[in-house]
């Protein structure tokens, strides 16, 4: 299954979107900006733009992915040993 949509391209980065996620209804949606050296942006937003709300963002920027990747699955594999639920 194709995760990504890629929304924009230039020579410095691509900037893609998760389109599985509908933003209209008031889910969330991922938005990334990914630079040609590797590093990224990489955002979740949520609230509807139909909402009351201000729209609210939860940004990290990473150019280690995959050390971040591999860190996060040691803490489910822990999490997964300790009891907790994991999705």
């Amino acid at each position: 299954m194709k995760h990504w949509k890629v929304t924009q391209e230039d020579e410095y980065f691509f900037e893609a979107k998760d389109p599985w996620n509908n933003y209209a209804e008031g889910e969330f949606f991922w938005h990334v900006r990914v630079k040609r050296d590797g590093c990224m942006e990489l955002i979740r937003r949520f609230n509807s733009p139909q909402s009351s709300a201000p729209c609210d963002d939860d940004q990290i920027h990473l150019c280690s992915v995959n050390e971040v990747i591999e860190m996060l699955q040691e803490l489910k594999v822990e999490m997964e040993r300790r009891g907790f639920e994991t999705h």
